[in-house]
């Protein structure tokens, strides 16, 4: 019975060891191939704006792409990131966020949000949060690399 036990740890162990982080992609690769990426994990940069019952994220390489985005269910945002992100959208700017998500595809006859999005994101992890400057909020530099570790900075 222990070898068995044994056995069932290293088997379990060695699969955790080599299970794959979620990969960097930008929304517009997503959206690109959108049926292959649905269901699945990411770690995305994006523009967040808030919306009247919610909040959408896009692209600065697809601006017409646009997904709901949600907080999943049990995530909680800690107090400085939410307080970064409204004290940003408050005034209706967008603000650079990387986050961990599941990306997920409308289907037949379904859409996200009060916009009805064809794509939704799941956010389970605010990575970082900062304010787009308002002066080239299209060309912000956004690179889709998830930095190595957490922060949120407030607006200037």
């Amino acid at each position: 019975m222990l070898r068995s036990v044994l056995l069932l740890l290293t088997i379990l162990s060695a699969e955790i060891c080599h299970a794959q982080a979620p990969a960097n992609r930008s929304l517009c690769d997503l959206t690109t191939d959108a049926q292959a990426s649905d269901g699945k994990s990411f770690i995305i940069r994006a523009l967040y704006a808030g919306t009247f019952h919610g909040a959408v994220v896009t692209d600065a390489a697809c601006r017409s792409v646009r997904a709901n985005a949600i907080l999943s269910p049990g995530y909680k945002v800690s107090a400085s990131t939410l307080k970064t992100l409204n004290g940003i959208t408050r005034r209706g700017n967008e603000a650079d966020i990387i986050f961990h998500a599941v990306f997920r595809v409308a289907h037949k006859e379904q859409c996200f949000g009060q916009n009805c999005e064809p794509f939704q994101v799941e956010i389970d992890n605010i990575v970082s949060a900062a304010a787009v400057p308002v002066d080239h909020p299209a060309s912000s530099g956004l690179s889709h690399e998830a930095p190595g570790r957490a922060q949120s900075s407030s607006t200037p």
